[in-house]
């Protein structure tokens, strides 16, 4: 063999890692990591295998090592080498097939040197298509750790598998499958979102087709199918509001057209059916002046979206249940807390005392200051700890390194620590160094869990 095939592997890995180094998986302070996120960083590796120079397939690149069904590139193996006798033997073989009783077919290659170097050809090919297995195999186990790949890239018996084991598909989908579970709420409200979209129709009707189909891909990737009768209901809906208007009468004609050639309502749409709904209206966006059309509005949102109010209005059911639930108080101690304090509120009241009495005008005062319009629903205003909402410093926050309460940590699946662990900065106690004020910060924090 020649030098060039020795060194192909290595020296395809080591590019293929340099061109990966730009991908970024995001990882939270847990080491974990979101759907989407690893949605996205799977999809970056597959563009990047695509773009990849491959002679045996020059289309492709070398995508085709993330697909699932066999084929010539996944299928290439350590095993996979040639010599002179293999290429004479191939070369005879493929010339005795195309032959016939009429004319008999020459091989392309009869000499030992000719076969020699298409051998050196065909090595150098698959050392390379190894190389960059390699090298994306290398990423997809560096961003995130190998936890969840431990079912693939190891034995029964923990021994580690060789690279001819196991495929970058089977790979791509463990990473996926250990990603952080996301809510039934986030889910619902990726097909809410796909199935009610409103069309902008500034835009053209193409490009609005194609932004929906980012939004159902985006559902379809949680195990969710998005029928097509839905899509079709959903185009039906965005283009009949704009045919009720002014600027949007180049799409009656389109309307007319298609509802005669579907005149049941109760016809069962297909891909076909609704890709030549598509380029029917898709034909007035050559005639109809695109500004004259305005941005999405309520009115659109409302005739649009309401064939899905039942799932909107679940989807907001969904949303109350998980605030309220949110903001019951973990800590049993608190709630003992607060009965007793609305017990002697009681008391107060039952010895005369007149409940609608104002409070001091000091004690008003600090407390208008304490009250602070709070719009995060995982910041609760009414919770004594939450005080003043800084996007940037919200509890919920996973990019924030400051002090969070427990509650917030075990939604977040972080490690909890106390507040006086924190410097002031951080929302912790500045005087948490002395004993005296360590334990009094140790009290408070004890009150605020």
């Amino acid at each position: 063999m020649s030098d060039a095939v020795w060194s192909a592997r290595r020296e395809n890995k080591t590019n293929t890692v340099e061109q990966l180094k730009k991908i970024k998986l995001t990882i939270d302070d847990a080491g974990q990591y979101q759907h989407d996120d690893v949605i996205k960083f799977i999809e970056q590796l597959k563009q990047v295998a695509k773009e990849q120079f491959n002679p045996l397939d020059k289309t492709n690149g070398m995508s085709k090592l993330f697909e699932k069904q066999q084929n010539t590139i996944n299928t290439i193996t350590t095993q996979h080498a040639y010599d002179y006798k293999d290429i004479l033997k191939k070369s005879k073989d493929e010339a005795s097939k195309a032959s016939t009783k009429d004319s008999t077919v020459k091989p392309d290659i009869t000499t030992r040197q000719e076969a020699q170097d298409e051998a050196d050809r065909l090595n150098q090919i698959y050392q390379a298509v190894l190389g960059v297995k390699e090298g994306f195999k290398e990423k997809i186990c560096n961003a995130g750790g190998t936890d969840a790949l431990s079912s693939v890239l190891q034995q029964a018996d923990g021994q580690y598998k060789s690279i001819d084991n196991y495929t970058l598909y089977e790979l791509a989908e463990a990473r996926i499958a250990g990603a952080h579970r996301p809510k039934a709420t986030h889910i619902l409200k990726q097909i809410v979102s796909a199935i009610t979209m409103q069309f902008d129709f500034r835009k053209k009707v193409m490009d609005n087709v194609a932004l929906q189909k980012i939004l159902v891909n985006k559902a379809t990737t949680f195990g969710v199918n998005v029928h097509v009768s839905l899509l079709v209901i959903n185009l039906e809906a965005n283009m009949e509001y704009a045919q009720s208007h002014e600027w949007g009468r180049e799409f009656r004609v389109s309307g007319q057209a298609i509802r005669k050639k579907y005149p049941d309502y109760t016809y069962k749409h297909d891909q076909t059916s609704y890709d030549d709904m598509v380029k029917e209206y898709a034909a007035a966006d050559r005639v109809r002046v695109l500004r004259e059309a305005p941005a999405p509005s309520d009115e659109q949102a409302n005739q649009v979206g309401a064939f899905g109010g039942q799932l909107a209005a679940l989807q907001r059911a969904f949303d109350d249940y998980e605030e309220s639930a949110f903001s019951v108080d973990e800590d049993s101690g608190r709630s003992k807390t607060k009965k007793k304090k609305k017990k002697k509120k009681d008391d107060e009241s039952y010895r005369g005392r007149n409940k609608n009495r104002s409070k001091s005008r000091g004690r008003s005062k600090s407390t208008e200051e304490r009250k602070v319009k709070n719009k995060c629903k995982h910041c609760k205003e009414e919770r004594p700890y939450a005080g003043k909402h800084e996007e940037e410093k919200c509890f919920y926050n996973k990019k924030y390194k400051g002090w969070r309460p427990s509650k917030i940590c075990k939604e977040l699946g972080i490690k909890f620590k106390r507040r006086h662990e924190y410097s002031s900065d951080m929302g912790g106690f500045a005087s948490s160094a002395s004993e005296e004020s360590g334990s009094e910060s140790d009290s408070e924090d004890t009150s605020d869990e």
